[in-house]
């Protein structure tokens, strides 16, 4: 099977993560011939194997989301009928309008569906709009739709027109490379000290503003003793960071708060090993790797109950409100404090990563692909009609227009419940 792999839309952080793990994984685990598809100017940024005649890269040459856009909709449809494409997956939410072979659509984006108390600005509120309806329509254009975490799935089904026909969901993996870090790497500043560590961009659903205010609470002495590092791009809203960064000079905690930015893959890794704790306050994930790789590295993890957090973390965490500052900051100094609880924590989270694997991701993506090129269909012909641009067959012939009705079942599942530790 020739499957097209839509890519454009990821540019860094965890699209980019995503995508390379699942092309590299699927390409070593089935004989499917992937054409993967990435923007011209994020083709650095990916690592993948050069020497396999399974995979063809394709840089695209756009700029901006509606350069992005135009090509989707357009060059698109052309590329899948030229390279005789079976099957396309989109995974960021966008479908293809007119797309002439099977296609399957992920969510990544839980701002779509979850109500999060922070400032968006107008274009903000449009795009995630748009987004919602794009989400919406996807289900009626695509074959199924894939979510990264039960509770986005059910989240999603419930707060959008979304049926549970053909929806799945399928975990990220976690890089094995986590595991064995090296804890020497000259971009890890505060190397040598207990610091606490947030890994994630300053975009404001991150809520690190409540993070700096709980840790302004905790004792003159163990902030002194314990710093805390974010490291992750300070650029995506920043507005957002300065905020954050007059907020830490007016609670005095400045100068043991340090904003890294964005770095290498290696010393990201090598922050995670270095750490003392690892904190993660966002008020909503569609999944939540940063919680995956902390345990991957042995570090103790506090997180947020919200959202499919906890159902990543499972029982290797301690979960806080995230909007509430002093759980969080009490739950901190306690985990500070309590080493027997750390080591608990830490031979937890090593079991728990045990379950989320990028060959498991692979593996249950191609399951949705199989299933979606092997559905059965119970057809009903009606006023059948040639009419152009109805779907081409592979031979590009012109097609007898249908219209049909998909015959499918699907088992609900409970909730999945987390309790808060404090």
């Amino acid at each position: 099977m020739k499957i097209a792999i839509n890519g454009l839309a990821a540019e860094t952080g965890g699209g980019v993560t995503y995508l390379q793990n699942l092309v590299s994984s699927i390409i070593e685990l089935s004989e499917h011939s992937i054409h993967f598809l990435i923007s011209a100017t994020a083709r650095e940024k990916f690592n993948l194997p050069t020497n396999n005649n399974s995979l063809t890269v394709e840089s695209v040459h756009i700029s901006g989301i509606r350069s992005r856009l135009w090509y989707e909709q357009t060059s698109l449809p052309q590329y899948i009928i030229c390279e005789n494409i079976d099957l396309l997956y989109s995974p960021s939410e966008i479908p293809v309008l007119w797309c002439p072979c099977t296609q399957i659509v992920a969510n990544q984006n839980p701002n779509l569906y979850y109500n999060v108390n922070v400032e968006k600005r107008f274009w903000q509120r449009v795009r995630e709009r748009v987004l919602s309806v794009a989400l919406e329509a996807a289900q009626l254009l695509s074959e199924a739709t894939i979510f990264v975490s039960e509770s986005s799935k059910r989240k999603a089904t419930r707060e959008l027109h979304i049926s549970e026909n053909n929806v799945y969901s399928v975990q990220h993996g976690v890089d094995s490379a986590f595991v064995n870090a090296s804890t020497n790497d000259a971009e890890v500043t505060n190397a040598g000290r207990e610091y606490i560590l947030l890994v994630s961009s300053m975009y404001r659903y991150k809520n690190v503003n409540n993070l700096i205010s709980a840790y302004a609470r905790l004792p003159t002495a163990t902030r002194r003793k314990h710093p805390l590092v974010v490291v992750g791009s300070k650029t995506v809203e920043a507005e957002y960071t300065r905020e954050v960064e007059e907020l830490a000079r007016e609670l005095g905690v400045a100068e043991n708060v340090s904003l890294v930015g964005r770095v290498s893959e290696t010393a990201v890794r090598s922050y995670y090993s270095n750490a003392h704790l690892f904190v993660f306050p966002s008020l909503v994930e569609s999944f939540g790797l940063p919680v995956l790789e902390a345990m991957a590295a042995g570090v103790p993890v506090a997180a947020s109950a919200s959202a499919s957090i906890p159902e990543v973390g499972g029982d290797a965490a301690v979960y806080f409100d995230p909007e509430d500052p002093d759980q969080m900051s009490v739950i901190i100094e306690r985990m500070l404090e309590d080493q027997g609880l750390r080591e608990d924590l830490v031979a937890r989270g090593r079991e728990r990563v045990r379950d989320f694997t990028w060959e498991k991701c692979a593996e249950e993506t191609l399951n949705v692909f199989e299933k979606a090129t092997n559905i059965e269909w119970t057809l009903k012909i009606t006023e059948p009609v040639l009419k152009p641009g109805d779907r081409h067959c592979k031979s590009h012939k012109l097609i007898v227009s249908i219209r049909y009705s998909l015959t499918a079942t699907t088992k609900s599942k409970d909730d999945y419940g987390a309790t808060n530790a404090a």
